[in-house]
């Protein structure tokens, strides 16, 4: 068997409609309804995440605004978000760096996530229908034999 074997499998497991996003602060969103300050957050936390932004590296408001041709207030507003969620650290009067985050900050970080991610999967486990059930396992089944 091979994943030529399976042309269904995942297909049935993607929904079949766009989904909206998720917001960083846990609300669903629209694409079509961000405001500038969260699309410049989440292009931002996404160029961090990715690396394009090191950390230590200096993130100059003016030089946003200008990148992204918007003013300073919404660059100033997604850097708040951003140093909410920890990415990046504000330093008043100085300006705001890509956060450092130490080996144990992202040791709890990667911890936390797990206990979240198997409390999502026993609540969906919960909630998934028989049908669901029975074609999930028919799936983990056969890419299990491989």
């Amino acid at each position: 068997m091979s994943l030529d074997d399976l042309p269904n499998a995942a297909a049935q497991l993607k929904p079949s409609k766009p989904q909206p996003l998720t917001h960083p602060a846990n609300r669903i969103v629209r694409p079509d309804k961000l405001t500038r300050a969260e699309e410049l957050h989440l292009q931002l936390a996404d160029e961090i995440v990715r690396g394009i932004l090191a950390p230590g590296s200096a993130l100059d408001e003016t030089e946003i605004a200008r990148r992204f041709r918007v003013s300073r207030t919404p660059v100033r507003e997604a850097l708040r978000q951003l140093a909410a969620s920890g990415l990046v650290e504000a330093r008043a009067h100085r300006g705001a760096v890509v956060a450092q985050p130490s080996i144990e900050r992202l040791s709890g970080m990667f911890e936390a996530m797990a206990e979240l991610e198997a409390l999502c999967a026993g609540l969906a486990a919960e909630r998934m229908a028989p049908a669901e059930r029975y074609r999930l396992e028919q799936i983990h089944e056969q890419l299990r034999v491989l």
